[in-house]
């Protein structure tokens, strides 16, 4: 099963026998759950004996987001260690998998089974931001249809996506598809994302990527998740599948795109470019590449641009087929693997953030700090209204009664009040404040 944890020959801690039992000893004591936070927390064995505490939700910076139950068995093969689950917010539906990543504490989640898209997405990160507030930064990690191109990509091969752009958003002036005008910009994920992924990038160049090396660590023993003995075929856009059966065995096998063989030492390649994210299933070859012309994209898939949102992540993303109606499902799991084992080697790369530093940065205190603000500037507003209106009470027309301005007095002071308590922003307290000056007579416009 992949929600064990991996045993410790994948580990590069190097163990004597004296660890070794003492490891299964502790093991085989039964585990306390401690769920009140308040307490303090007791203290853990890691798998490499070191004596750090039991995280608590705050000790959690890393969000590994995945839409499918495979992706999310392939990331927990990528754990140095699961942790207890913790508490949730009352308002969360998610289900979480807590682990640590060398000194990265990760939380895992996956979308409801059967439903995918980039609301779904949205709805996961969202609720995750509730219970574990200190998350920094976001991976969407899983499989993709490639969009082979002017990027030589084949299955397998792992696509990071410096950029995503939600190709379907736009205006259909025709009747089909093809005419669509395409409103979407791209968003790109946070730069501390990127810079890791530039230094990963750079380390590349001299020496191989750690890749195949964690996926026979990892993943050896699940030949499930070992590379298809299937042939990787890409035929022509033209070209559709001609059997009812997924198998292109059946197909002309002349309508082969021509492709020059990869060497043993680069089976999986590794490609920084953009993604185009969407809430369709790429499966027409002329349409995917006449989005690849427009938009410049090396690669599909179905999530990422609703975290772009919520939290910009970066996609990473196994290339499982070419978008095309010859898909399968033949190399998913294959390319859940290579995408969650890049995923493990760019978090090694990410700096460690100190707890205090986490801390003094939380969303909270910075939504307190802007909230702040915002009440600043609307008693700095109430102050200069109120000057207005005793400006205009020497000019005021003889009809509006006396009785009048008191009722607009009043009214400012309450809706300060009420300002300050309910209303975040200053675009909704004039609407209040209009909306008093015509219960007594008297248009805000006129002050």
């Amino acid at each position: 099963m992949l929600d064990q944890e991996p045993l410790t020959a994948s580990h590069e801690y190097t163990y004597n026998e004296r660890d070794t039992l003492a490891e299964m000893e502790w093991r085989s004591q039964p585990k306390q759950h401690d769920h009140d936070e308040l307490r303090p927390r007791k203290r853990q064995k890691t798998i490499h004996h070191s004596a750090l505490p039991t995280p608590r939700r705050e000790d959690y910076t890393i969000a590994w987001i995945c839409a499918l139950h495979i992706e999310m068995a392939a990331a927990r093969a990528m754990l140095d260690e699961c942790h207890e689950p913790l508490p949730i917010d009352t308002d969360d539906n998610n289900t979480y998998v807590l682990g640590r990543i060398k000194r990265q504490n990760i939380v895992i989640a996956c979308l409801p089974t059967g439903q995918y898209g980039t609301n779904n997405a949205a709805n996961v990160m969202t609720n995750m931001r509730r219970t574990f507030t200190n998350i920094r930064d976001g991976l969407m990690v899983g499989i993709g249809g490639g969009a082979p191109g002017k990027v030589d990509v084949r299955l397998g091969d792992i696509v990071v996506g410096t950029s995503v752009i939600q190709y379907d958003l736009g205006k259909i002036l025709g009747d089909n598809q093809s005419q669509l005008h395409r409103t979407a910009t791209p968003r790109f994920p946070r730069p501390s994302l990127l810079t890791a992924a530039s230094t990963l990038r750079s380390k590349h160049e001299l020496c191989a990527s750690q890749v195949p090396r964690i996926l026979r660590q990892r993943l050896e023993a699940h030949t499930q998740y070992s590379r298809p003995s299937s042939p990787d075929r890409l035929f022509h856009a033209t070209y559709s599948h001609q059997s009812a059966i997924a198998s292109c065995d059946e197909c002309d096998q002349s309508k082969l795109m021509p492709r020059c063989q990869r060497a043993p030492t680069n089976n999986i390649m590794i490609h920084y470019g953009a993604i185009a994210s969407g809430n369709q299933v790429m499966k027409h070859s002329t349409t995917r590449d006449t989005v690849t012309r427009e938009l410049d994209v090396i690669c599909f898939e179905m999530e990422a641009a609703g975290l772009m949102d919520i939290l910009p992540c970066l996609p990473i993303r196994g290339i499982c087929d070419y978008s095309d109606s010859h898909k399968s499902n033949e190399w998913q799991r294959y390319a859940a693997a290579t995408a969650a084992a890049y995923a493990r080697e760019f978090i090694e790369e990410l700096p460690v953030i100190e707890a205090g530093s986490r801390t003094a940065d939380s969303p909270a205190r910075i939504e307190m700090a802007e909230l702040q603000q915002t009440n600043q500037a609307l008693k700095m507003e109430v102050r200069e209204l109120n000057v207005r209106l005793r400006l205009q009470q020497s000019r005021l027309p003889p009809q509006v009664p006396y009785r009048n301005l008191v009722a607009i007095n009043d009214a400012l002071g309450e809706t300060y009040s009420f300002s300050l308590n309910y209303i975040d922003s200053f675009e909704l307290f004039v609407t209040v404040l209009r909306h008093k000056f015509e219960h007594v007579g008297l248009g805000i416009g006129r002050l």
